[in-house]
C-alpha cells in the first residue's frame, strides 16, 4: 500500500488515478473490462483518489467509473468535475453560472451512481461569470451534502484566492510535469500560502515522457495529442532529445523515464497528489512503483539540467477561437468623437474574443493595428514570443503602444517580464483590482477586462488614450482598472 498524502484536509493516496483515457481521449477504447479491473487494482494499492469528469466521453467515463466503484464506494475519494462546455461549432468553452453548476452536479451523481462527491472541481473558470457566483452555488452544494470538498482546475493566483474567499478551495488540478512548469512562479506559492493541496494531471507530458511516443505515426488516428504542438512535426524531435537524457539517468538508477518523470513530481512536496492516467494495470503499477523513488539533491539537480523548461519546444494546446460560452459581441460602432491616430501593436495568448473587440473597437477609431499571438494565423504559436515581438514593434518604433490580451495568470506573469519598460496597456481577463495593480507596479498599465459590452470597451480605451501617452505609471490604476460585470 503506498503511503498517504494530504490535499488540504482531505486524506488520499500519495499518488492518485486519472481516468479520462479509459473513455477513448487518446485513441482506441478499450474494452471496459481491463479498465475496471485497473481501477480495481489501483485501489487495492492504496490509490484512492479516482479522477473524472462530465465532459470526459462526454459523460461516459463517470458511467465507467461509477460502474466499477458500485461495490466498493467507501474505500474511493471520487473527484468529478464541470464546467467545460462545447460550443455549437465545436468550440471549447467554459460556463459557471449558478443554474448550471448545480445541474452538472446532480447529473454527476446520477451518472456515477453515488449520493455525494467527494472533491469537485471547475473544470475551467467561466470569465463570464463572477467566481463568487460560481463559487456561491458550490458552497450551497457543500451544505446540502452533495459535495464534500471543492477544487479549482487551470485557474490563476489570483482567481484561486478569490474562490477561497468564499469557500476553501481544498485542491488546484493543473497541468504539472517536467516539461509543463507554467504554475510554479506564481500558482504554487498563491495554493502553500492557503493551504491548497496540488493534483498535476498529465505529470508524465500525455505520456510522452514515458519514452513510449517516437513520433506522430505511434499515435493512433482519433487521438486527441495528434492535436497539440508538442506532438507536431518541427517540435517532437527537440522533445524527444529530453526523453533521451531522462532514460539515460533513468537506467542509472535502475527505472524507467516515465518512472524517473513521475518521481520528480512527486518530489515537489507532501502537498502534490499527481494522477497518472492509463488503462491498464501494467502501466498503473509502474507509476505506483514510482512513489518509493527516492531522489537526492543531485539527482534533482541532473534532471533539471537534462529537462530545463526552457527546453521545451511548442505550446501546451493549439491556437483556438472562443474560449466564452457567450457569442462574439455585435459589431462596434463608430465614435462621435475622434482621437489622434496611432499605431498600436496587439497582442493575444487565446482569442477570447475581448481581443477581437479591441481590435476592432481601435480600427474603427482610425488607429493602425498591428497583431501578434492568436490573432495573427501565420504567426508561431508561442506567447512570449508574441509579447517580445509587441515590445520590439514599439521599441523600433514601427508602433507607438502596445496592449496585450491574457488569458491566464500564467500569460500575464509572461507578458508582465516582456513588456515592461515599454508604455502598455495589459488586457487581462482578470477578478481583481489586486490583479491588475500587480502589473501596475511592474510600469504595465494594467486593464482588467470582464466585458459585457462594447459600449463598456470604449469606457476602457477612453481612459487608455486620456491617461496613458503623459500619466506616471505609478499613477495609472486609478485611471486604468475597471472590474465590469454586467
Amino acid at each position: 500500500m503506498i503511503a498517504t498524502r494530504k490535499l488540504g484536509e482531505l486524506t488520499v493516496g500519495a499518488q492518485g488515478l486519472g481516468c479520462m483515457g479509459m473513455s477513448g481521449a487518446y485513441g482506441v477504447q478499450d474494452n471496459d473490462a481491463e479498465s475496471i479491473a485497473t481501477i480495481h487494482r489501483a485501489l487495492d494499492l492504496g490509490v484512492t483518489l479516482l479522477d473524472t469528469s462530465n465532459v470526459y466521453g462526454p459523460e461516459t467515463n463517470e458511467r465507467l467509473l461509477g460502474r466499477a466503484i458500485a461495490d466498493r464506494r467507501d474505500r474511493v475519494v471520487l473527484a468529478t468535475k464541470f464546467g467545460i462546455v462545447w460550443g455549437e461549432q465545436g468550440t471549447l468553452g467554459a460556463r459557471g453560472d449558478a443554474a448550471y453548476v448545480k445541474q452538472s452536479c446532480d447529473e454527476s451523481l446520477a451518472r456515477l451512481g453515488v449520493d455525494h462527491i467527494d472533491l469537485y472541481y471547475q473544470h475551467r473558470v467561466d470569465p463570464t461569470v463572477p467566481i463568487e457566483e460560481t463559487w456561491g452555488a458550490l458552497a450551497e452544494l457543500v451544505q446540502a451534502g452533495k459535495v464534500r470538498y471543492l477544487g479549482i482546475s487551470e485557474a490563476s493566483a489570483d482567481t484561486i484566492r478569490a474562490a477561497h474567499a468564499v469557500h476553501p478551495v481544498t485542491a488546484l488540478q493543473s497541468e504539472w510535469s517536467l516539461w509543463t512548469r507554467d504554475i510554479e512562479a506564481e500558482v504554487v506559492p498563491a495554493c502553500r500560502e492557503l493551504g491548497i493541496g496540488i493534483v498535476p494531471f498529465s505529470p508524465l507530458g500525455r505520456g510522452f515522457l514515458t519514452g513510449a511516443i517516437t513520433s506522430t505515426a505511434d499515435l493512433p488516428a482519433d487521438d486527441m495529442r495528434r492535436r497539440l504542438p508538442r506532438f507536431a512535426e518541427g517540435n517532437i524531435d527537440a522533445n524527444l532529445a529530453i526523453v533521451a537524457a531522462l532514460r539515460e539517468l533513468a537506467e542509472e538508477k535502475g527505472v524507467t523515464a516515465g518512472q524517473l518523470a513521475l518521481a520528480w513530481v512527486q518530489s515537489r512536496g507532501d502537498d502534490v497528489v499527481p494522477i497518472p492516467g492509463t488503462k491498464r494495470r501494467t502501466y498503473l503499477e509502474q507509476n505506483v512503483a514510482a512513489t518509493e523513488i527516492v531522489l537526492s539533491p543531485e539527482d534533482l539537480a541532473r534532471i533539471e539540467a537534462a529537462a530545463p523548461a526552457e527546453s521545451v519546444a511548442g505550446a501546451r494546446y493549439p491556437k483556438r477561437s472562443g474560449a466564452s460560452r457567450t457569442a462574439s459581441p455585435a459589431p462596434i460602432p463608430a465614435l462621435d468623437e475622434e482621437n489622434d491616430r496611432m499605431r498600436i501593436s496587439v497582442a493575444a495568448d487565446e482569442d477570447t474574443g475581448v481581443a477581437t473587440a479591441v481590435v476592432e473597437e481601435l480600427r474603427a477609431r482610425g488607429h493602425e493595428v498591428t497583431v501578434h499571438g492568436a490573432l495573427d494565423p501565420d504567426e508561431r504559436d508561442d506567447w512570449a514570443w508574441a509579447c517580445e515581438a509587441a515590445a520590439r514593434d514599439v521599441a523600433d518604433g514601427r508602433t507607438e503602444q502596445a496592449i496585450v490580451c491574457c488569458w491566464t495568470g500564467t500569460g500575464a506573469s509572461i507578458a508582465a517580464n516582456k513588456v515592461a519598460g515599454v508604455r502598455a496597456a495589459l488586457c487581462v481577463d482578470a477578478y481583481t483590482a489586486e490583479g491588475a495593480r500587480k502589473w501596475n507596479d511592474a510600469n504595465v498599465l494594467a486593464l482588467s477586462l470582464r466585458l459585457t459590452s462594447r459600449a463598456q470597451l470604449s469606457e476602457i480605451l477612453d481612459a487608455w488614450f486620456a491617461g496613458a501617452p503623459s500619466a506616471d505609471p505609478g499613477d495609472l490604476a486609478n485611471i486604468a482598472h475597471v472590474d465590469l460585470i454586467g
